[in-house]
């Protein structure tokens, strides 16, 4: 038996945990891990609800810790006050540090979410909007495809014609009242 085959396609990092997301033939895998357990779960394509792809400005912990960072290297640099070379060059380091950090919160980041019923994907791509678009339109097509047969049984039959009272050329029955608006 061999293992389906795995198509990398991103991750998703936050502070406590890094998931890593495949796609496969009938579905995205998501492998998270909080440093002490891996936990594998499946979004399959013929359970997906929705999926969306939306713009967020950079954030993530990233550019926080690089943030975090810079003003610890100031304080070093601030030690090294009968070296100015060396506190000039941990300065210029704390800047670019700094640097770094604001760009990676002023930068766009696109996600690609797909919510299952069980589970729920996403997928940050920073500065990759084509990459995002190709991932959500692949996503939206194989989860149609795979949906499509079940939507099929789900169409209840055409009612059938009911059949009309009298022959089409009759006039419709009278109802006791003439053209001019008085009984008869």
């Amino acid at each position: 038996m061999t293992a389906p085959r795995r198509e990398y396609l991103g991750t998703l990092v936050a502070w406590n945990e890094r998931q890593r997301i495949f796609r496969t033939a009938e579905a995205l895998e998501v492998d998270a891990s909080n440093r002490f357990e891996i936990v594998r779960r499946r979004v399959f394509y013929d359970e997906v609800l929705l999926a969306t792809l939306h713009r967020e400005p950079g954030g993530g912990p990233g550019p926080w810790r690089l943030l975090a960072v810079a003003p610890i290297l100031v304080l070093i640099g601030m030690a090294f006050g009968e070296a100015p070379a060396w506190r000039i060059g941990i300065w210029v380091t704390a800047g670019l540090f700094g640097l770094a950090g604001l760009a990676g919160l002023v930068l766009p980041s696109w996600i690609v979410t797909a919510f299952g019923k069980r589970a729920r994907v996403q997928i940050r791509f920073r500065l990759r909007e084509a990459k995002a678009r190709t991932v959500y339109e692949d996503l939206c097509r194989a989860a149609a495809a795979a949906q499509a047969p079940a939507a099929l049984e789900a169409v209840p039959p055409p009612l059938p014609e009911s059949p009309t009272p009298g022959h089409p050329d009759e006039s419709p029955p009278s109802l006791g009242y003439s053209e001019r608006g008085e009984d008869g």
